[in-house]
């Protein structure tokens, strides 16, 4: 293998601390992004924050979810549906199916 020399840019030293310089700038971005997302859901849904086992994520994510209409998530059985984990009848023609089960 080829050494390239030193002053080109691309030796192992200069690629080496351009990538580091990388990794810093996008860590300083995930903190400030991080910090962002806390305050705009903490102004969106703080009630839901204050339920057990639920954190920044589990909340934005909820509120992505739940969009502008945050009333079509009512029951279980609505989340799961749109989140396309409900049971789906299995039918065709003249055979009728019930849905997998699921074992526990």
């Amino acid at each position: 293998m080829r050494e390239c020399p030193a002053g080109t840019g691309r030796d192992p030293l200069t690629v080496t601390k351009r990538v580091l310089r990388s990794i810093a700038r996008l860590d300083a971005e995930i903190a400030r992004l991080e910090t962002e997302l806390s305050e705009l859901v903490t102004l969106a849904a703080p009630r839901l924050l204050a339920q057990h086992s639920v954190g920044r994520e589990t909340a934005a994510k909820l509120l992505t979810l739940a969009g502008d209409n945050p009333d079509r998530l009512r029951n279980h059985s609505a989340l799961a549906a749109l989140c396309g984990a409900s049971p789906v009848e299995a039918s065709s023609g003249k055979i009728v199916r019930s849905p997998p089960q699921l074992r526990r």
